[in-house]
């Protein structure tokens, strides 16, 4: 038994002067089709890069590739078709393998696996579509595996910040209406975070930001929240779907870390948790709290194994290095 998410996320959008950031790395990039404009969003250092592309530009498109961590953008001007990418590696950020020189810079490591988010959705990773629809369900897939690529920055109670606060304490009901003005107010092109609603929809008091503040905080406050509306750890349980909203009825999250370096997947559908695929790193009792009405279910050392029932009252023995496969959830 295996969970996968085959389908890889690589948004894009067609619209000139689109904002990404460049994953590995604090800086921000506005691509044009003849100027690449950066901006660090810790130090505030602005940077521009003009490029010979003589337009009309047809077919200009930016995509963000979080699957294999770059920037890409390509169209077809007057002197003929071009494709750029942007990369960090241990030298710095490099434009089609040339070395940026005012980028000075150690890019975060990826980690190993990189935790996934999926709730089915297949349609095309048009971002100028997505935003569109404002639909959290949709953006979170996105949102948490670019913060697993984004340097760490520090947690702030100011500006669009506050918003982020407010989802925290919310119900599973309101969760979906209170990210949505999240997703209005905190983010700018392809999931670029901001401190100030340039946009001013009223959402929060822009005089309260300070301008000295990184607004990269966002992405990695956010990508927790959305994490612990699935998956959470708390004295010792670990819980499965704890505050899923009813919007995300079906899903899987694989290669979920745990404190002590355990590794789970596990799906879910019509509301409820289905199979778990469980990587123990040491030998000892797990226990699982699952969703009310689950009172057992099956566990097997191996897919050929008829496996055993055990109570969700009741802690289970595993032992590190071998996988359990958990399933038949019920009643």
């Amino acid at each position: 038994m295996q969970i996968e998410i085959r389908k890889k996320l690589a948004p894009f959008s067609h619209l000139p002067g689109t904002s990404a950031l460049i994953p590995r790395t604090p800086w921000e990039v506005q691509v044009f089709p003849a100027l690449l404009r950066f901006h660090h969003l810790g130090t505030g250092q602005r940077e521009e890069i003009p490029l010979a592309h003589t337009g009309p530009i047809e077919g200009f498109t930016v995509q963000q590739d979080l699957e294999r961590g770059f920037i890409r953008f390509f169209g077809r001007a007057k002197e003929g078709y071009f494709c750029s990418y942007l990369k960090a590696n241990e030298q710095g950020i490099e434009l089609d393998g040339k070395k940026l020189p005012f980028v000075s810079l150690e890019p975060d490591p990826l980690p190993p696996q990189k935790e996934r988010l999926s709730f089915g959705v297949h349609k095309a990773q048009n971002w100028d579509f997505i935003k569109a629809r404002l639909d959290p369900c949709e953006i979170w897939p996105f949102w948490l595996l670019l913060a697993q690529q984004t340097p760490k920055a520090a947690l702030h109670k100011v500006g669009s910040f506050s918003l982020l606060a407010s989802c925290e304490r919310a119900s599973k009901v309101e969760i979906v209406y209170l990210w949505r003005q999240v997703l209005l107010g905190c983010i700018q092109g392809i999931l670029s975070p901001r401190l100030f609603d340039e946009q001013y929809q009223g959402l929060f008091p822009n005089h309260e930001a300070d301008k000295g503040i990184s607004p990269l905080g966002l992405l990695h406050e956010g990508a927790r929240q959305i994490r612990a509306l699935f998956f959470l750890e708390q004295e010792g349980e670990i819980s499965l779907l704890p505050h899923f909203p009813p919007e995300c009825h079906a899903g899987r999250f694989i290669f979920v870390q745990t404190a002590r370096g355990d590794q789970l997947s596990f799906e879910w559908s019509k509301k409820r948790i289905k199979k778990v695929v469980f990587s123990p790193a040491y030998t000892g009792e797990r226990f699982f709290k699952l969703q009310k009405g689950i009172s057992s279910f099956r566990i097997r050392s191996s897919l050929k194994d008829k496996g055993r029932q055990a109570s969700s009252e009741k802690p289970f023995f595993c032992s590190g290095g071998s996988s359990l496969f958990l399933d038949r959830f019920s009643e």
